[in-house]
């Protein structure tokens, strides 16, 4: 019986450290996307040390500094001396302690707003890295590219073809096509050899089926184009960012239609 997997991943800090010395990452963020999402809305609550420490934690960050200044440079200056400008305030007791905070912690959600999709486009590409070694190094013959919608990854050793389809933060869903009951096995084996990589995943969703020309994942490819699983992953990968982009972008006109 093979199956179809929806996955979550967590990946291990000195992973992304290790990944931007080598150069995998555009923005080189050592804090992982979901970190940064929860320390922005963590800012937003608290007392005024609470949340000052919230900023300081990120910001003076290790490696942060240089990941920040790709993405808006002057952005960054600005949020540092806006958190020491309210640090003072806060710790003097000063009047307009609560200004000073409120502009600190807004120049910091615009940072970490601009931030997080870019860190996400890493994080998909230190997964998609880490699941081509991963299958290489268990024997696979592999094959991959990645575009704006994600990065796809085909492999197949003997009678099985395993494809799997990463997008941006790195969640991935993977299809196995096997003969037999070896595909939960071998799922098992990718997750092991993922972990000392040091990207940990999580399955949010199993699908098991008969199929033997694969589950849901490999006929989405397949019907893109049958000769090159990747091709078709990333040409539906496409076409549903494309789908999904409109559905949002109507959503929101309706929004604004009804306020008028």
């Amino acid at each position: 019986m093979s199956n179809y997997t929806s996955n979550s991943v967590q990946m291990q800090q000195q992973v992304l450290a290790r990944a931007a010395h080598q150069g995998l990452m555009r923005v080189g963020a050592t804090i992982a996307s979901t970190q940064l999402a929860a320390a922005q809305q963590a800012s937003l609550t608290g007392t005024p040390q609470q949340r000052l420490e919230t900023l300081a934690s990120v910001l003076q960050a290790p490696g942060m500094s240089a990941a920040f200044g790709h993405v808006d440079a002057p952005l960054l200056a600005r949020a540092g001396r806006q958190l020491t400008a309210a640090t003072t305030a806060v710790s003097l007791g000063r009047a307009d302690a609560n200004t000073q905070l409120q502009d600190a912690v807004s120049s910091f959600y615009q940072l970490v707003d601009r931030a997080v999709p870019l860190v996400q486009r890493d994080e998909r590409a230190v997964v998609g890295h880490a699941l081509t070694q991963s299958m290489r190094e268990l024997g696979y013959q592999v094959h991959t590219d990645a575009t704006e919608a994600g990065q796809a990854v085909a492999a197949t050793r003997g009678d099985t073809t395993v494809l799997a389809l990463v997008e941006d933060g790195g969640t991935f869903e993977i299809d196995f096509a096997a003969a037999g009951d070896s595909c939960e096995t071998m799922l098992a084996d990718l997750r092991d050899q993922l972990s000392r990589h040091g990207v940990l995943v999580e399955a949010t969703s199993v699908t098991r089926h008969d199929n033997p020309g694969g589950g849901t994942l490999i006929q989405l490819a397949a019907r893109q184009d049958r000769s090159d699983l990747v091709h078709g992953a990333l040409q539906h990968c496409a076409l549903h960012r494309g789908n999904r982009r409109t559905a949002t972008t109507q959503d929101a006109q309706a929004r604004v239609g009804e306020r008028r």
